[in-house]
């Protein structure tokens, strides 16, 4: 995930908004002519990302317009602060929500309408037309704009919605607008009372239309038997009026004078046209950015209220200096694993059903070391540190109780890959050239997630290899987590702490462990700071490939090749004393 700092405008095919309009995402006057770019399809997968846009959305439309946010996340404190506040005003004012919620329709129409497709190859006449409804659309849209972000203005705390507000009241009160207003009934009066035109045509020897004039335009529409009775009045037999039709009905012919038509509709409507376009140019862009801001934002607000609901913590991060390299959320939990249980059941309180843990990266330790038991929570902690650092880079409210977060410049996800058949080289071999790609360009100020990583070789080989790259993330300086079967790596973060320099220190973290005795008696899923269990956890290993002393058993009994019920069910077993 790169994120640099970026301009008041969007990414890829987006254009970029007016100077003097105003953004919901973009503080005034900031940045350069920098792009974000779109995080990697890997890291999207890596975590899911798509079910959070999922979640935020209402339809294929607007989840579009939410990925293009959430997917380019911003590196820039002043911005994730900007955009967090407006946030929270939304959350905190749910009938400016509403009222803005009932205007998106009036908006996306006014956005359709702007789609060049609407007047491509179109007769003068139907663009008249469109120009028209596009205008009495914007003046819609603003008005109702402008009045609905009145009736709110002294509650707003953000300078966003402060700035929208003031940006649409200006622009009603302004002399292009309200002349428009004046004009556009006007306009439209006189282009409604066309009723006919009167058109001379200039015809060859041989009857054919070789010219087209426009002779009036009329408020009274033509009565036909009038113009046809007048018309063979001018000509003498029976023959000439009969040939002439069938001219006129061929398809070339016919082709022919409509060409000809539309050319002198064209310059007909020139100074109606003309006008129209003076006003058509009024920042309608303003509205096209304004849609996918309010998406967004309205998508935030329905996921943050939905969780809550479900009796889950989101909080507004307060916003640590990049230099800061911080990470701290209390209560932090994985946001996809809630949407998971209540997808299965809406109206479930899920508050009891998911463990929060702390998440604390900085001076005291920004490298985290996780062991634990298979299942036990590693995978759904490091998740959730990315999931919560992307909601914060794109301005979305994190899930915990309180949080402080420096931003990031780069996330990178690093997970195990799959085996398989049409991989050219091993998996130790893939594995291997991604983590280097990795350390090509990470700076201090990234975060790395490594879930499994080098699993795919020998223990041995694992921690001789991921003793170097540990060693040197804390050279670099980096923020990461490491999720992890290797516990004597773990048991070895003093001596790299010792050995190598830096000011990233690496701390041991156990998941999911409550003993009895001296025996694990469960998974608590919970992420505490303390040394590695001393386990190599290899019942956990054994049962997930169904190849524990107990489950092959079981199936010799199935086969019918032993009769013995043996091992007991009543005698422990994985004690420290040994099997049997």
């Amino acid at each position: 995930m790169t994120v640099h700092n970026t301009p008041r405008g969007y990414r890829g095919d987006e254009v970029e908004v007016s100077k003097e309009s105003v953004s919901l995402l973009w503080p005034s006057g900031f940045g350069s002519d920098g792009r974000d770019a779109k995080l990697p399809t890997q890291f999207i997968v890596d975590l899911d990302l798509d079910k959070i846009v999922s979640a935020m959305s209402v339809d294929l439309r607007n989840k579009e317009q939410i990925r293009r946010i959430l997917y380019h996340p911003c590196s820039d404190a002043q911005v994730i602060a900007y955009r967090l506040a407006v946030l929270d005003d939304f959350l905190n004012l749910p009938r400016l929500v509403s009222k803005l919620k009932e205007m998106s329709p009036s908006i996306r129409r006014f956005v359709s309408l702007k789609n060049p497709r609407h007047t491509k190859g179109d007769h003068p006449l139907k663009q008249i037309g469109w120009r028209f409804e596009v205008l009495d659309q914007y003046v819609l849209c603003m008005q109702r704009l402008q009045t609905v972000l009145a009736m709110f203005r002294d509650d707003m705390q953000s300078e966003g919605l402060k700035r929208l507000s003031d940006y649409a009241t200006k622009t009603v009160c302004g002399e292009e607008f309200q002349a428009l207003k004046q004009e556009l009934p006007v306009l439209r009066a006189r282009f409604q009372s066309i009723s006919s035109v009167t058109i001379g045509l200039n015809l060859n020897s041989e009857l054919r239309p070789v010219e087209a004039t426009l002779l009036a335009i009329n408020s009274e529409p033509f009565e036909p038997k009038s113009f046809m009775a007048r018309f063979r009045g001018l000509v003498d037999g029976n023959t000439c009026p009969s040939v002439f039709y069938s001219l006129l009905r061929k398809p070339d012919l016919e082709h022919a004078l409509f060409r000809d038509l539309d050319s002198v509709f064209k310059d007909a409507l020139m100074p109606v046209n003309s006008i129209l376009s003076r006003f058509t140019s009024i920042n309608s862009e303003f509205f096209r950015h304004l849609e996918i801001e309010l998406d967004f934002y309205i998508g935030a607000t329905k996921l943050i209220d939905y969780l809550r609901a479900a009796g889950m913590p989101m909080c507004r991060p307060e916003v640590a200096p990049k230099e800061s390299r911080v990470t701290d959320i209390k209560e932090n939990y994985n946001i996809n694993l809630a949407l998971d249980l209540l997808s299965a059941n809406p109206v479930r309180n899920v508050d009891q059903e998911i463990v929060k843990n702390e998440v604390s990266m900085g001076p005291r330790g920004r490298i985290l070391i996780i062991t634990g038991p298979n299942q036990g929570g590693k995978t759904t902690y490091l998740r959730s540190i990315g999931l919560s650092h992307v909601l914060f880079q794109a301005g979305i409210f994190v899930p915990g109780t309180r949080a402080r977060i420096s931003p990031v410049d780069w996330i990178y996800t690093h997970f195990a890959e799959p085996e398989t058949t049409d991989n050219k080289e091993g998996r130790l071999s893939a594995e291997s050239r991604r983590l280097a790609q990795i350390f090509q360009t990470a700076t201090r100020y990234s975060l790395i997630l490594l879930n499994e990583s080098l699993a795919s070789t020998s223990p041995g080989e694992s921690l001789y290899m991921t003793l170097d790259i540990m060693g040197a993330i804390r050279f670099l300086g980096a923020r990461a987590a490491f999720a992890t079967h290797l516990h004597e790596l773990a048991a070895r973060v003093d001596e790299i702490n010792v050995q190598v320099p830096g000011d990233s220190r690496l701390v041991s973290l156990v998941a999911g462990l409550a003993f009895d005795g001296h025996s694990v008696a469960k998974r608590t899923y919970r992420i505490v700071a303390a040394p590695p269990a001393g386990m190599s956890f290899a019942k956990d290993i054994a049962e997930a490939y169904g190849i524990s002393f107990e489950q092959l058993c079981d199936v010799l009994r199935a086969r019918k090749v032993v009769d013995a019920e043996f091992p007991a069910k009543e005698v422990p077993r994985n004690t420290p004393k040994g099997r049997f």
